[in-house]
């Protein structure tokens, strides 16, 4: 049975991150008011257990191999300094013989595998560890963040941060510590979804934001809304978590199937086509590396970018219940990594453009909804009003 905190405003997902980053961390003060404040926070974890199994595939290699637990081990203590991280290493058996024999006989919360989980044996000791009550994330579930092999220790580190969620949202609010639940709720989410139906619809969740995209007559995903997450409360059933966005839908995340979204329109009910499912996005690169670019808006000194991508219109759903705004947006060619200042490291395929600099704002405008693939020079800045609706805009000085 999971104890969870209804109707959890995503307002605690943006407003505490930065505060999580740093709880657990520093060296012990002797000032009172300091030792209180640790005090407060043991107690708040006390009913907390994290034990993480990091299950390797042996023909990864020893050194790659090395990384990728260091990268799972910091991360996972990161998060929780008392946390248990035990690693092995899959050789003289399969991985399904690793999650049933061993992964779960080891009263373990999460198994971390990095080897392939798509062959039906081994989807199959997954599915049957997740109806047990063991969180698993493997290569396959789409959790990559657009890291990828070439860079083992973050690639773990990304495929950990969804792990230790899935692991947050069994236990629940009360479990877990108040303090940062709300941030494993929008970790759970976070990324790209696609629907069931044929169309293929995508929509991008970096909490708050759903970028909703659909493909244009050339097969390009390109952004058409934006809606937000308004609430996260417990699903009608109590053993999910409802996130209800401000465009009335309502998509129910279960912790033993943490890959699918159901779509429900209350109260009218389920809707099988439109639920979604987690997938990948083209970090645009072929073999080695991470995505094509990296940008840190700590230290982003607003100097002019330039990005490859089609122009299009989108409605903008704010937070204050308005009618949608019409707005113009960058699908990029390539996604970028983006370090945002309350520390949530995302991959991002679109941008919201500010034209108010350009000569004539009707030269995008004209390029909007016909697939054209423009370069578009500015400078970014993260979201800050509700006319704000991707995570990084960009104030657009040319397009070419």
């Amino acid at each position: 049975m999971m104890k969870k905190k209804t109707m959890l405003v995503i307002g605690l997902v943006v407003s505490l991150a930065a505060v999580i980053l740093c709880a657990g961390c520093g060296s012990q003060d002797s000032n009172d008011e300091a030792s209180l404040s640790n005090e407060e926070a043991a107690l708040d974890n006390a009913e907390t257990s994290l034990k993480i199994h990091v299950i390797s595939d042996y023909n990864l290699g020893e050194d790659w191999i090395s990384q990728f637990e260091q990268g799972a081990r910091e991360e996972i203590i990161g998060q929780r300094a008392d946390a248990e991280v035990e690693c092995g290493v899959i050789k003289d058996t399969t991985v399904a013989d690793q999650i049933l024999g061993y992964g779960l006989s080891g009263g373990f919360d999460g198994l971390l595998i990095a080897a392939d989980t798509q062959d039906a044996e081994t989807a199959e000791a997954v599915a049957q560890a997740r109806e047990q009550g063991v969180s698993v994330v493997g290569f396959g579930d789409n959790v990559n963040n657009g890291y990828n092999t070439a860079a083992p220790d973050d690639l773990a580190k990304s495929m950990t941060q969804v792990l230790v969620a899935q692991v947050a949202l069994r236990q629940g609010a009360d479990a877990w510590g108040q303090s940062d639940f709300g941030d494993q709720l929008g970790r759970a989410v976070q990324g790209s979804w696609t629907t069931l139906n044929s169309s293929e619809d995508k929509k991008l969740f970096v909490p708050p934001y759903v970028m909703e995209c659909s493909k244009n007559n050339e097969g390009r995903y390109e952004m058409n809304r934006v809606s937000l997450i308004s609430d996260i409360g417990d699903t009608p059933d109590g053993k999910g978590y409802n996130y209800i966005l401000n465009t009335g839908n309502n998509y129910y995340l279960y912790p033993e199937n943490p890959g699918q979204l159901e779509c429900h329109w209350e109260p009218d009910g389920y809707s099988g086509s439109d639920s979604l499912m987690k997938t990948t996005d083209d970090t645009g690169i072929d073999g080695g590396g991470n995505s094509t670019f990296f940008l840190d808006m700590n230290t982003y000194g607003y100097s002019e970018e330039y990005f490859q991508g089609t122009i299009s219109t989108f409605e903008g759903y704010g937070a204050m219940g308005n009618e949608p705004e019409e707005c113009i947006a960058l699908n990029l060619e390539s996604p970028v990594r983006v370090l945002l200042t309350d520390g949530r490291d995302i991959l991002l395929s679109v941008i919201q453009l500010n034209a108010s600099q350009l000569d004539t704002e009707q030269s995008l405008s004209n390029l909007a909804n016909n697939g054209t693939v423009v370069t578009v020079t500015g400078e970014l800045f993260e979201a800050e009003t509700d006319h704000h609706f991707t995570p990084v805009l960009m104030n657009v000085t040319g397009v070419e």
